[in-house]
């Protein structure tokens, strides 16, 4: 297991379901008895919605740089879709939440660099990754629509600042844009 699930494993008391995203990537179905829920694949991910209203760019956007869906192929991995999208704007400018939700992960990794996600309820999550650093969020914290997660990076395998955005409905990557105004 790689460094990602075992962060994962590590966070929470009981792991009931481990699904892969995409490789070497988990952010559902755990079961972390502490919040009285498991996540989505076993239908016990918490009942409420946390958010209201679309969700809003976690930058100003000057422009994205890879769009949902693309195609691509690296040695490293092969043949993938790109499963979130890439965006944009000045290095090291504020990354804001999408919307209301609760700090699951907050960490470093060899791909997405430093990296956050969010659980927006439903089965509803957002990563942020390549972050240049965190604002003063935790694990556990309930954040606003609009509050700091970090800044604007370019940790991991990124060539160039950006922001590394997916959402994720049920496990499954989709168009963050399709969620926004």
């Amino acid at each position: 297991l790689n460094k990602f699930m075992l962060k994962i494993q590590d966070s929470y008391d009981h792991v009931k379901h481990l699904i892969r995203t995409r490789p070497g990537i988990i952010v559902t179905n755990v079961c972390n008895l502490s919040c009285g829920g498991c996540y989505a694949q076993c239908g016990k991910f918490p009942k409420e919605k946390l958010w209201n209203g679309p969700f809003e760019f976690p930058i100003n956007v000057r422009q994205i740089t890879t769009p949902h869906g693309e195609i691509r192929m690296t040695p490293e991995r092969g043949r993938y879709m790109h499963k979130g999208i890439d965006l944009i704007n000045h290095p090291k400018c504020v990354v804001w939440a999408a919307q209301a939700g609760k700090v699951i992960i907050k960490d470093q990794f060899t791909l997405y660099g430093n990296a956050v996600v969010l659980d927006h309820g439903l089965g509803v999550f957002t990563l942020y990754a390549h972050l240049d650093s965190f604002a003063n969020i935790e694990v556990g914290d309930m954040i606003s629509k609009g509050n700091a997660i970090g800044k604007l990076g370019m940790t991991g395998w990124a060539s160039g600042y950006h922001l590394h955005w997916e959402l994720l409905v049920n496990n499954v990557g989709v168009d963050p844009v399709e969620w926004t105004n």
